[in-house]
C-alpha cells in the first residue's frame, strides 16, 4: 500500500458528496472516484473472517473498461464479485459491521470492516466477511452511490461513499431540482449496538457518526450561521413569515433535566408569527423550498416555505406554498428520527436551515 492516498482518476462530476468513513483509523488513505462517463459495473471482494480487499471495476456506454488499484492486503479465504446490471441498477446502501482484535480475533490488533454488504435497487450482495461486530446500516434515498472511499492496510479499515443524485440515463431519476451545492437525495445511517458487540467509542469516529445525524443546512449562503445545539426535545416553534419567505424562526427546547429553554432570535421577526405547539408531540421531520429573494439586495437565497412533521402529523406548509414554489429548490430532512435541534444561517431574512436528528 502506497503511503499517499490512492485514488483512481478524479471525476469531473459535480454535485458529488462524501459521506463517512466508518471503521478504525489505521491503514492509509484510499478513494475511488471513476472517471466521467464510467459508472461502477464490478466489484470484487476478498474476505474471509473480515473484508481483506476491494478492486473496483467501471464501464462506460461503448464499453470501455477502468479499473481501480486493489486496496487492502492480500489475505482472506474466498473471493466473490458483486455484478451490477447499471444503468438500470445502482448502489443505494452499504450495510457494515465493525469489529476489533480484542473482541472477535486477531485483526493485528486493528479496527477493521468485519462484514460488508452492498445493496441495490434490485438486490442485495452479501455479506461478505463474518457477521460480528457493531452494524451500521446506510441508505441514500433519490440518489446512488456513484464512488467509495476509507482506510485500508492488511484490510478494510474504514469505508465511506460519494453520493449523487441518479443520473437522468439511468432508470427512475429524480425529479427534484435544487440549488448548486444543496443535494436533493436524502441520506439516513442506522447504528446498532449491543453488549455483545460494542466497540470502545473512540474505535469507530465519533465524528463523522455525528455528522449524519445533521442533515442540512439547506439554503443560501447568505446571513450569519448559527446552532442551537442538541436538547431533549422540540416543544414549540414560532415562524415570522411575510412576502413569501421566512423571516426568523425560534424554538422552545426540552433540556435533558426537564427544564425550557428559548432560542435566540435567527433573523428579523417581521410579518406574520404562526405559532406551532409540539409538546406531547415528537418532532420527526422537516420539508420545504428555497429559492432566491426577490429585490433582495444581495441577500441571496432564502428559505420560502416550511413543513414540520410530528408522529401525529403534518404541520405547513407555512410561508409560500406549494403553490407558488415552481423553479425552487425542495428539501426534506428524511422522517425516521426525533428533531433535537436546529441550525442554520440566518439575517434579514432565515437563509438557510437543518436540523439535529436523534435515532432510536
Amino acid at each position: 500500500m502506497k503511503s499517499e492516498i490512492c485514488r483512481g482518476k478524479v471525476s469531473s462530476t459535480e454535485g458529488w458528496i462524501s459521506i463517512g468513513p466508518w471503521g478504525g483509523r489505521q491503514g492509509e488513505g484510499w478513494a475511488y472516484k471513476p472517471t466521467e462517463g464510467f459508472i461502477i459495473k464490478q466489484i470484487i471482494v476478498r474476505h474471509g473472517g473480515a473484508v481483506d480487499s476491494l478492486l473496483f471495476q467501471s464501464e462506460t456506454s461503448d464499453g470501455s473498461l477502468e479499473y481501480s488499484e486493489r486496496f487492502g492486503g492480500p489475505g482472506g479465504t474466498r473471493t466473490d464479485k458483486v455484478c451490477i446490471d447499471s444503468p438500470a441498477e445502482y448502489i443505494t446502501a452499504i450495510n457494515i459491521r465493525i469489529g476489533n482484535s480484542i473482541l472477535f480475533g486477531n485483526f493485528s490488533g486493528q479496527v477493521v470492516i468485519t462484514s460488508l454488504s452492498f445493496v441495490t435497487n434490485v438486490s442485495e450482495y452479501g455479506p461478505f466477511g463474518s457477521k460480528l461486530g457493531t452494524f451500521i446500516s446506510t441508505l441514500v434515498e433519490n440518489g446512488c452511490m456513484v464512488g467509495f472511499h476509507g482506510r485500508a492496510g492488511e484490510f478494510i479499515n474504514s469505508i465511506g461513499f460519494y453520493a449523487s443524485e441518479i443520473p437522468m440515463h439511468m432508470s427512475n431519476p429524480s425529479p427534484r431540482i435544487c440549488l448548486p451545492g444543496a443535494p436533493v437525495f436524502l441520506f439516513y445511517c442506522k447504528y446498532l449496538n449491543s453488549c455483545s458487540n460494542t466497540l470502545a467509542k473512540q474505535d469507530i469516529n465519533a465524528v463523522d457518526l455525528l455528522s449524519l445525524r445533521d442533515p442540512g443546512p439547506w439554503g443560501g449562503p447568505g446571513g450569519n450561521q448559527w446552532d442551537d445545539g442538541v436538547f431533549a426535545a422540540v416543544q414549540k416553534v414560532h415562524l415570522y413569515i411575510g412576502h413569501g419567505w421566512i423571516h426568523a424562526i425560534q424554538v422552545e427546547y426540552m433540556k435533558r433535566d426537564g427544564k425550557n429553554i428559548w432560542s435566540p432570535m435567527h433573523g428579523t421577526p417581521s410579518g406574520e408569527l404562526i405559532e406551532m405547539d409540539c409538546a406531547g408531540e415528537v418532532l420527526v421531520g422537516i420539508e420545504g423550498h428555497c429559492g432566491p429573494v426577490e429585490g433582495g439586495n444581495g441577500i441571496g437565497v432564502a428559505i420560502t416555505s416550511i413543513s414540520l412533521y410530528t408522529n401525529r402529523g403534518k404541520y405547513g406548509p407555512f410561508g409560500g406554498g406549494n403553490s407558488n414554489e415552481r423553479g425552487r429548490s425542495y428539501f426534506i430532512s428524511g422522517l425516521s428520527g426525533k428533531v433535537v435541534g436546529f441550525f442554520g444561517r440566518s439575517g434579514t431574512y432565515l437563509n438557510a436551515i437543518g436540523v439535529h436528528i436523534e435515532y432510536p
